[in-house]
């Protein structure tokens, strides 16, 4: 009895915290309490610049984020949102090792289906994606992307873990300790393609 509870708490408050990504606070409004109809635009464009392929190569090393930004999203709810999604590939050996690879693998432009997105901010050289590390199964970490001065063809990117680290211990089935390290190099150099 007390295992099926445990089960059923686990689930509920992983889909809550995963949920809560898309119907969250924008610029002091929940988004799933606003009017049918409601839309919050990049009116700006501020994503456009990041939008695209981004390219880091050392010696047989490769990483290549796919950031695409989605236009009049519609919600479940019915308001629309403009946001950015995002897909990447690592590979080694001169393409031979996957180290990860997500790229092509969701046609869906939802966020929650997608191991990145990002929502209007603020303006400016920098964007934070919320970042799932697919191989080392890491939810709700940040990659920042940031141009480097002067440039819109290069920008940086940097990971972040999660700023509070939760877990609910099953005693008969302890987890491992959590890993503070990132499957991509941190602070690598992209290239614009």
């Amino acid at each position: 009895m007390m295992k099926n509870i445990y089960l059923a708490f686990i689930l509920i408050t992983s889909f809550y915290s995963r949920s809560q990504i898309t119907v969250g606070l924008r610029d002091g409004y929940w988004l799933e309490d606003m009017p049918p109809g409601s839309y919050i635009k990049d009116t700006n464009n501020e994503f456009d610049p990041f939008a695209g392929k981004w390219v880091w190569t050392n010696g047989d090393e490769k990483v290549i984020f796919k950031l695409e930004k989605v236009v009049h999203y519609r919600y479940p709810f019915g308001s629309y949102e403009d946001f950015m999604i995002g897909n990447y590939s690592y590979t080694k050996d001169n393409g031979l090792t996957i180290v990860a690879n997500t790229i092509n693998q969701s046609l869906s432009l939802n966020p929650d289906e997608n191991p990145m997105f990002a929502f209007i901010t603020k303006p400016g050289s920098s964007i934070d994606f919320y970042f799932n590390d697919i191989p080392l199964d890491k939810d709700d970490c940040r990659a920042i992307f940031e141009f480097i001065p002067g440039s819109t063809t290069q920008m940086t990117v940097r990971f972040k873990n999660p700023e509070v680290i939760s877990s609910i211990e099953d005693p008969n089935n302890p987890s491992p300790p959590y890993n503070y390290e990132f499957t991509i190099p941190q602070g690598i150099i992209l290239t614009k393609q």
